[in-house]
């Protein structure tokens, strides 16, 4: 015997909630053996043989193997459902961007850690409190501005705005601000904040630059306009030359001891600028033309001085030239200042190059955080739905092996609780998808009454339980077949009775689905559910279709759920061209309501329905 269970004991775990063939066999052995009406009678106990005592202790012992094989399968399972869980929350919380909800008055109903981190406050003191309190007393009236702004316009505005924090340094960041409606009525503001302080201070830094050079030229064209002129004249069929005393001095000469001509011209120029400077004056009495030119003058001592040289031609009745006269001006300053200006203009250029790459980071950080919800929708797809799929797979495998009550019971419990997650995460994506505009609506031919009656049918169990009545009524004027997304016309009719029986412990639930507007290729449905069950406050009306509202914290613990489901029924029955809406009195009931407008079939449209 101690053999066999040693053997048992170190051979290879059978596959997790599925028993092997022969493990299958002894174990309904033994569950059987017990179920014989003389298996505990004296008799047939002193009957068996030892081999049967043997192996009926070998199936026993497999038996209890197996059951613990099953609890290790249980206790992983939970573990996991647990991190995925966690996994969730870090997703939205550490999200690169911040996240928060204001309402209609500008205060803070719900905002995600990175959101609270940009506003140097920890997310439990910052709910409630006017956004305003974080803004820039310069930039009160920018946000009061785009507040009105959003409240009025529908679609995504932006607006840039200066921070400051309660905690940490002064921040600018880019507000992409959304309402939503209802009944007309602006309820809500969704905030997007990203972090634009870098780029605010490249921004600033190249403001900056452009500035100094702009101020550089204005010095440039003073002092041209402050420089001393030197007059000059210079006869071709005399040869007489004439200098002004302002001319003597530019090129370092002395009236007394040297004379004006043409010659004492060319012995000032600086060697590397004489013959260039001779061909413009050639070039000037070829074509007749006025000239400018610059070269350097080498001054007593060795000093070099920048002229600028200007020649106008006279011409004498034959048409041959007959003077040149001019003047000159020291343009020393000028060409230092270029000289300088070049060198700053290069080192600004590095600048610029330096800064228009920090700006392409900061634009591409901008971008990535628009595409960050992508990324989240993608992580989140692969990361959370396919272990959950596994442990929906693994938990009712093993569930489908056991029959002790209380294993049943914990495992019913954790795939329920999976099952939850699920649904979380679905609504989140949804939810994501359609912000992003890319849940994309189908067209079949389907039969309103048939989807109804599909979620009654679903629904028969849950509503038995809590000894609940579940009623529908369906106008005949509503067409037999209609033309639309069946799945998101389910899902929003599903969600609004999931949540009746949810909230409700007594009385009717009442599914009505009325024929509004109608003309020869649409009809408009208004689906209207009704409850006696709790019923929910005013203020809790005036958030209740905001992602992640509920009616209030009591309730989100005794019921569950994240607040995505009635924001996402908002969002699909918009895409289907409807509305969204609920009216209630605390502790008398709810009445929610949606609107969505489906087309009717053509004969092109096909005979099917779904």
């Amino acid at each position: 015997m101690a053999t066999k269970k040693n053997q048992s004991a170190d051979a290879a775990p059978p596959t997790i909630g599925v028993p092997a063939p022969a493990q299958l066999v002894l174990r309904q052995r033994a569950e059987a053996m017990p179920r014989k009406s003389d298996a505990h009678s004296p008799e047939y106990i002193e009957s068996m043989t030892r081999e049967e005592t043997h192996r009926m202790l070998d199936e026993l012992h497999l038996h209890q193997i197996e059951l613990e094989m099953q609890n290790q399968a249980l206790t992983a399972a939970q573990i996991t459902l647990e991190a995925s869980r966690d996994r969730f929350v870090d997703l939205y919380d550490y999200a690169p961007v911040g996240y928060l909800t204001l309402t209609d008055g500008g205060l803070i109903a719900d905002i995600n850690l990175t959101g609270a981190a940009l506003l140097g406050v920890e997310r439990g003191k910052v709910l409630k409190q006017p956004f305003a309190r974080f803004v820039s007393p310069d930039d009160a009236d920018r946000w009061h501005l785009h507040l009105v702004k959003v409240m009025k316009q529908d679609g995504r505005l932006n607006c840039d705005l200066a921070l400051h924090p309660l905690e940490g340094m002064p921040a600018f960041v880019r507000l992409d601000s959304s309402r939503f409606i209802k009944d007309g009525q602006a309820l809500t503001v969704r905030v997007t904040l990203t972090d634009i302080t870098e780029l605010k201070q490249a921004e600033k830094m190249l403001t900056a630059s452009v500035a100094e050079l702009r101020v550089a030229n204005e010095n440039i064209k003073r002092a041209e306009r402050a420089a001393n002129a030197g007059a000059y004249f210079w006869n071709f069929n005399t040869g007489d030359t004439q200098w002004s005393d302002e001319f003597f001095r530019l090129f370092g000469l002395n009236r007394s001891s040297d004379k004006a001509s043409y010659e004492t011209w060319q012995a000032a120029l600086h060697p590397d600028d004489l013959k260039k400077a001779e061909m413009e004056v050639a070039d000037a009495i070829r074509d007749r033309k006025p000239f400018v030119q610059e070269y350097r003058v080498v001054l007593p001592g060795g000093r070099t001085r920048w002229i600028s040289g200007h020649g106008d031609l006279v011409f004498g009745d034959t048409g041959q030239p007959q003077s040149l006269n001019g003047f000159c001006i020291d343009i020393t300053e000028r060409k230092h200042a270029e000289v300088e200006l070049t060198q700053y203009r290069n080192e600004l250029e590095a600048r610029v190059l330096a800064r228009t790459a920090s700006l392409a980071q900061a634009r591409d950080a901008a971008e990535a955080s628009s595409r960050a919800k992508d990324i989240f929708l993608t992580t989140m797809s692969h990361e959370l739905r396919t272990p959950l799929q596994t442990i929906f797979g693994v938990t009712e495998l093993v569930m489908l092996g056991i029959t002790d009550p209380q294993q049943l019971d914990l495992l019913g419990h954790s795939l329920r609780g999976a099952k939850q997650l699920l649904a979380i995460i679905n609504d989140v994506l949804e939810l994501s998808s359609s912000e992003a505009d890319s849940l994309i609506l189908t067209e079949v031919n389907f039969s309103p009454r048939s989807v109804l009656d599909e979620i009654v049918a679903d629904q028969e169990e849950a509503t038995r339980a809590k000894k609940l009545r579940l009623v529908t009524e369906i106008d005949p004027a509503v067409a037999a077949v209609l033309r639309g997304d069946r799945l998101r016309f389910k899902q929003i009719l599903l969600k609004f009775i999931d949540n009746a029986i949810k909230f409700s412990e007594r009385g009717l639930i009442t599914v009505r689905i009325h024929c509004g507007k109608q003309d020869r290729l649409s009809q408009c449905l208004r689906i209207e559910v009704n409850d006696e069950g709790i019923g929910i406050s005013p203020d809790q009306q005036a958030r209740l279709f905001q992602p992640f509202a509920q009616r209030d914290g009591s309730t989100t613990r005794a019921h569950g759920g994240i607040g995505l489901g009635l924001a996402l029924c908002r969002r699909l029955a918009r895409l289907m061209g409807g509305e969204t809406g609920v009216s209630s009195v605390e502790g008398s009931g709810s009445l929610f309501w949606a609107t969505v407008q489906l087309s009717l079939p053509g004969e092109s449209a096909g005979k099917s329905t779904a």
